[in-house]
């Protein structure tokens, strides 16, 4: 109802909530998101992208596709993204492509792509890693004196 009261065409707000609505595997998404887009060459575009940040990851960490992503920033025009760390339910850093924003501000328009990261956030990571740390130490150090007590 929302797309619509904003002036968007019927038919292309059904297609977007069934690309929406499709598969959550990444290949279904990306299918579903080729017959939606004016273009099928941006849905491989994409493809390559994560294929090539896997690539250059090298394992070490995982490369989602997110279907559901959303940044707030009315300035990207392109893919977005967010950097996330397992336990916690906040992203620590994110960005995406913006082709306008620099010629704003300089007169030339340049393609770029950046990101921003959550300092306070970065923080509050590293000191619930600090406090896991003294919590360990402190539970090795009382069970090496209960042993030698015992």
């Amino acid at each position: 109802d929302e797309l619509l009261g904003k002036g968007y065409a019927a038919e292309k707000v059904e297609k977007f909530i069934a690309v929406i609505s499709a598969a959550d595997d990444e290949e279904s998404a990306l299918a579903a998101a080729e017959g939606f887009a004016s273009d099928a060459s941006v849905v491989e575009k994409m493809r390559q992208v994560l294929r090539f940040a896997r690539e250059i990851a090298y394992g070490r960490f995982n490369v989602v596709y997110d279907k559901s992503l959303v940044r707030g920033m009315g300035y990207y025009t392109g893919p977005i993204f967010e950097v996330t760390l397992d336990g916690y339910n906040f992203a620590i850093a994110g960005g995406g492509r913006y082709d306008q924003m620099i010629g704003k501000f300089s007169g030339q328009n340049v393609s770029a792509c950046g990101f921003s990261i959550g300092f306070e956030r970065i923080v509050t990571i590293v000191r619930h890693a600090d406090a896991a740390k003294r919590n360990e130490r402190s539970f090795h150090r009382r069970s090496a004196v209960m042993r030698s007590v015992i």
